[in-house]
Formats: C-alpha cells, sequence, structure tokens
C-alpha cells in the first residue's frame, strides 16, 4: 500500500503512473505463512475483509458474528472488516485461494497421490433428482469406488439445500483446474471500482459487502472447491483419513 500510494516520500508512486491512474487497484493474496496454511479455507479473510467470523449453525440458520479487532500476542487491537468501510478505498478488490499451491500442480497432472478436498454444494429444491442420495439432509459417508470416499453434509435452506461434500480419493478420481478454489473480494468504497460486468468464469466465487443492510453477499457456485491437500499415497495416510472422516 505504501508503495501504491506514495507514502515515506516516494517519489513517483503506483497511483500516479499513467498505465495505472484510474484503472482497478487489485491485490492477489494467499496464506503460506506457516504449515497450517495448507489448511485453510475462506474463514480469515472473511474476517480480514467483511469482519465476520466462521458460520455457526444454528438449527437451520447459519450465524455468522461480526468482529471489529482481534488482539496481537502483545494485546494489541487489529482492525478487522476493512472492506466495511473506506479506510482502504484504494484497494478496488481482493483475489485470494489457499489452493494456488504445488498441491495444485500435482492435482491437475494426476501423479498418483490421496487428496482430500472439500467442495461447497448448493442446489434449489426442485432440481433434485427423486430419491437421491446424495441430497439427503444430515451427515452421510459413502464408499463411491475403490479409493473414492465422499462424505456429504446437507441442511435445509427454504428453497434450498446447501452443505458440502468432503472427498477422499485417489487423484486419479479428482478433477481440478487453474480456477478452482478462487474468489474475489470487492471493495464496496473503493475509489475506482472494479468493472461490474466483467464476466467471470463459473469457478470463481464472488463476494460482495452491501453498505446499505451492512451485510456480506456471498456467492459460491455449486461444486465451488473450499480446500485441498494432497497426501503420499500409502496405507499410513488412507487409515488417517478414513478414520479422521469418520469412515473407519
Amino acid at each position: 500500500m505504501k508503495i501504491f500510494q506514495g507514502s515515506d516520500g516516494k517519489k513517483h508512486p503506483y497511483c500516479s503512473l499513467a498505465h495505472v491512474k484510474d484503472r482497478p487497484f487489485v491485490i492477489a493474496v494467499a496464506p503460506f505463512d506457516n504449515m497450517r496454511s495448507l489448511m485453510q479455507n475462506n474463514e480469515l479473510i472473511n474476517l480480514v475483509l467483511f469482519g465476520i467470523g466462521a458460520p455457526v449453525l444454528e438449527g437451520t440458520e447459519l450465524r455468522q458474528d461480526r468482529i471489529r479487532s482481534i488482539a496481537t500476542a502483545s494485546g494489541a487491537p487489529v482492525e478487522m472488516g476493512i472492506f466495511t468501510n473506506d479506510s482502504y478505498r484504494e484497494i478496488s478488490a481482493v483475489i485470494f485461494s489457499t489452493v494456488g499451491t504445488f498441491g495444485k500442480a500435482v492435482a491437475e497432472s494426476r501423479i498418483e497421490r490421496l487428496i482430500r478436498a472439500t467442495r461447497y454444494r448448493t442446489i434449489e429444491k426442485d432440481r433434485i433428482p427423486l430419491g437421491s442420495p446424495l441430497w439427503q439432509l444430515g451427515v452421510h459417508r459413502f464408499q463411491v469406488d475403490k479409493m473414492n470416499y465422499l462424505k456429504t453434509q446437507r441442511w435445509d435452506f427454504g428453497s434450498d439445500i446447501i452443505g458440502s461434500d468432503v472427498h477422499i480419493l485417489h487423484s486419479s478420481f479428482h478433477h481440478e483446474g487453474h480456477l478452482d478454489g478462487l474468489h474475489i473480494y470487492f471493495n464496496p468504497y473503493a475509489e475506482v471500482p472494479f468493472e461490474p460486468d466483467f464476466a467471470w468464469p463459473g469457478e470463481v466465487s464472488l463476494n460482495y459487502y452491501d453498505v446499505t443492510t451492512d451485510k456480506p453477499i456471498q456467492i459460491h457456485p455449486d461444486g465451488a472447491l473450499v480446500s485441498r491437500q494432497v497426501f503420499e499415497l500409502s496405507p499410513f495416510w488412507l487409515h488417517q483419513l478414513l478414520t479422521g472422516y469418520g469412515f473407519a
């Protein structure tokens, strides 16, 4: 931000350059700061940009608490929800992914590995095939094939059924593209907004903030990749994964 804005006496800040001026300023972010970062989904970026905590299911309703700040190890407060006000109006949008790792290259190359992947699922009730076991409410587990396991979680949300699929499978069953797992977060206070009519590919999750209702609007397509990890193809890891997700 300092380089873009020209803070600290920078003579020619990026924002003043001819090819940058009056164009959207977009930042790409990926959390690779520690080993556990590979286990993340989008909950932390939701906290930083929109000030909302992890979703908590209460009956059939999802609740996401508002969090204004968090404390560092020293106790100093750090502001959350930076896209809920104009404090970072120079930023037009943030591109975010937790799966743009070496694991994506491995997954797309079909190198023999074990893969654990979670995908968001949503469907309108009137589009559910009659008697479909994959859309029954609650938590269910299936062995789809040898080395291909599926855990489904489904909840009733009025006219829709939403939930997630957790896959534990051999890499030959896994399909993933470059854009799977990509999120775009739009800043409603941006001085130069991102082009609203841009045609985003169907795999991309779009995240907006409605300043009128003071609530996020998060549009995740059915099948959106939430998280993915790659493991050595071995009996040890298969046992660990199947045990951890209740198959064994």
